[in-house]
């Protein structure tokens, strides 16, 4: 598995979950080479997700969904006040983002060692992705 840097401070990967010193995260970009046999499944538009909380803070997420699929996300609150709670979000986020991406799915294995970032993560797309 291919390990994405997150952009939350300022280190940009593939799909840019990107962060601008001062602003909640910006976002989109697609995984480039989704399966074109997926079937769209969701309403294209941006969703906000609820906010769930990941322990030492909240995580919420606006789902980027374009031609019915899952393309990106914009992280809009993270745990950050604590040098663990970066590098655990650093690390996790991106990877979460890259496995819902490639799943069109909320059903993806947490990340090891980020347990409760990978629940809130995964609890905020899944409610923004509810009808």
């Amino acid at each position: 598995m291919k390990l994405i840097a997150l952009s939350i401070l300022g280190l940009v990967s593939p799909f840019a979950l990107v962060a601008p010193v001062g602003a909640a995260a910006q976002v989109v970009s697609t995984t480039p080479g989704l399966a074109a046999a997926t079937q769209a499944k969701f309403a294209d538009g941006t969703f906000t997700g609820v906010s769930a909380s990941a322990y030492y803070g909240n995580i919420k997420v606006q789902v980027v969904v374009q031609g019915g699929l899952i393309a990106g996300f914009k992280l809009l609150d993270y745990p950050s006040h604590t040098g663990t709670s970066v590098a655990i979000n650093r690390q996790a986020l991106p990877i979460l983002a890259q496995e819902v991406i490639a799943a069109q799915s909320v059903q993806v294995d947490f990340v090891s060692g980020a347990t409760l970032s990978s629940d809130a993560f995964l609890r905020s797309v899944g409610s923004a992705l509810k009808p």
